[in-house]
């Protein structure tokens, strides 16, 4: 396991969890790989922040390159996003943009409120980053191709028979109830209806939640249904000078991927890498975790500087 700095913990006590993934130990070790000294040397590399280019007394002239475009898939309650967010300086050494998508609606809105509230508490404007915004999305669908610099995804990989349903994009009133009412003629409803109308709001209700919930764990095949999707979109959506971090527990096989990530099709001058940059403690089994960086090494880091995206 790396060496942590500790940066600050956002805060999500304003959540409810009952249908948004509560942070865990898979959570906090996305939060701890980029806390570490050598990733974020490695990804102030990449993304060199503002350098000087030229002086005048005491006054400089600086070159800016575009801000890296973070997307966080499947952000949950907005524990990373707003990990990033807040300490985007501290990380990458500059100012960033974020953006969140997630299939659960109540997770898009869980997320801009864990993000607002960090950013408004942390009174350091100067050290952050800007959230964009949260998509009600799947995956990557929402995003252009070749926008993404850095993209981080704590998917879905538990083992499951199926996958559940991905519920059509309408709002957070879903399936919740309408208070039962008089009729029309204001004649009282009988006891017995009320009754089972207030059993099927609550049924309703359990249901929606269940598959909010299944949707933040449930992983199909080997735990990597969905994690193959994002791998496969991951050559269009990622910008030349683009990277992943990916998740993954010791059933996705995390050695196994990180070699078919390899041997994906290359350019004329540069290759896909991935490499294990983090890994849990102390566990065995299954549910050991790892952190999966996916990047191109190119031949010419520079061109990959100027590019900017």
């Amino acid at each position: 396991m790396a060496t942590r700095q500790a940066l600050p913990l956002p805060s999500t006590s304003h959540l409810s969890f009952s249908t948004i993934y509560e942070p865990a130990e898979d959570t906090f070790l996305v939060l701890e790989t980029f806390e570490t000294h050598h990733e974020q040397v490695w990804l102030r590399k990449r993304f060199p922040p503002a350098t000087t280019t030229s002086t005048l007394g005491d006054k400089f002239a600086v070159a800016r390159g575009p801000a890296p475009l973070v997307l966080e898939v499947g952000p949950g309650s907005g524990t990373i996003s707003a990990f990033l967010t807040v300490n985007a300086r501290a990380i990458f050494g500059q100012q960033i943009l974020t953006l969140g998508v997630d299939v659960n609606i109540d997770a898009c809105l869980g997320t801009r409120e864990t993000v607002e509230r960090n950013y408004d508490a942390s009174g350091k404007a100067n050290e952050m980053g800007f959230y964009l915004a949260s998509i009600n999305g799947d995956l990557t669908t929402a995003v252009k191709d070749g926008d993404v610099d850095i993209l981080v995804f704590n998917p879905p990989y538990v083992p499951t028979e199926d996958l559940p349903a991905i519920p059509q994009p309408s709002g957070p009133a879903t399936n919740q109830s309408i208070p039962l009412a008089a009729t029309e003629t204001d004649q009282p409803v009988p006891v017995h209806i009320a009754q089972r109308a207030r059993a099927a709001a609550a049924q309703a209700k359990h249901e929606r939640e269940s598959q909010l919930l299944a949707l933040s764990y449930a992983g199909g095949h080997d735990g990597m249904e969905i994690t193959n999707k994002l791998l496969a979109q991951l050559p269009e959506v990622l910008s030349r000078r683009g990277v992943a971090y990916v998740l993954l527990c010791a059933r996705n096989k995390p050695l196994e991927v990180r070699d078919k990530v390899r041997a994906w099709q290359a350019g004329h001058d540069w290759t896909w890498q991935a490499d294990i940059v983090n890994e849990s403690g102390g566990k065995g089994g299954w549910e050991r975790l790892s952190i999966l960086r996916i990047w191109r090494d190119c031949e010419n880091e520079i061109d990959i500087e100027a590019e900017g995206g």
